[in-house]
């Protein structure tokens, strides 16, 4: 079997017959891989201790018929400080899962995969967990060229406005006038769009910590929802065809 060395990082598993684990992993030069490490539950394990979700190993893998081969594994980041705080392991389970979401099967990332990195890095490191998270997710959105324009309407060019909304279908943020064209109510505190704005901008200096991040964080989730959406739509579309 060919054998390839790839650095990445355990994004979840399932158990496998009496002694192994199927694998997800998300690798810095193939997107999102499944391996199978044989014998990792067994407590003598060459690989105990470093196949656990949010470790990131240099990996060797065997390509196998229908699924690739655990052959090393060996341990370049175990955050040990997340995984000792409950509430940073659910930090970092969220930034998992928002970069799984934009990873594609088999096609290399390593944008994506150096976000995810650094973010983990930075949580590792102390940094509050809600401004990582929000600034990890604006980094993602942008990165993916599906972060919306927040100087103004997007459909009439109208500088930011009292009101506001967010218009799910196009994400696209409308002034008062354009979303009522539309039928829309999504209203957005200025609050919210100014931290989702520093956030952008890395400015995490100017982000309070309090109601508007909370806010900031559920609507770039609403954005990355929405592409996600319309992903799905039209790919079932294409299928149609």
């Amino acid at each position: 079997m060919a054998q390839y060395n790839t650095e990445g990082i355990v994004i979840g598993g399932n158990k496998f017959g009496e002694a192994d684990r199927i694998l997800r992993i998300l690798t810095k030069e193939h997107g999102k891989v499944s391996a199978i490490a044989k014998g990792v539950r067994r407590g003598t394990s060459k690989f105990s201790g470093c196949l656990e979700p949010m470790m990131v190993n240099d990996f060797l893998l065997a390509e196998g018929r229908n699924m690739d081969v655990v052959c090393q594994a060996e341990n370049i980041r175990n955050y040990s400080r997340i995984h000792s705080d409950y509430s940073l392991i659910n930090c970092a389970g969220r930034l998992l899962e928002a970069a799984t979401k934009l990873t594609e099967e088999g096609l290399p990332d390593p944008m994506t995969y150096g976000l995810l990195v650094g973010a983990l890095d930075a949580l590792e490191s102390g940094a509050q967990p809600e401004l990582t998270e929000l600034v990890f997710k604006c980094a993602l959105l942008q990165g993916h060229g599906i972060f919306p324009d927040l100087t103004g309407c997007n459909d009439c060019g109208k500088k930011r406005t009292k009101a506001i909304h967010f218009d799910g279908k196009q994400m696209a943020f409308l002034c008062n006038d354009c979303a009522g064209a539309k039928g829309i109510h999504r209203p957005i505190s200025k609050d919210a769009l100014n931290g989702l704005y520093n956030a952008s901008k890395r400015d995490a200096a100017d982000i309070k910590v309090g109601g508007n991040i909370e806010e900031a964080l559920c609507l770039a989730d609403e954005i990355l929802s929405a592409f996600l959406q319309a992903g799905l739509g039209r790919a079932r579309d294409e299928r149609r065809r």
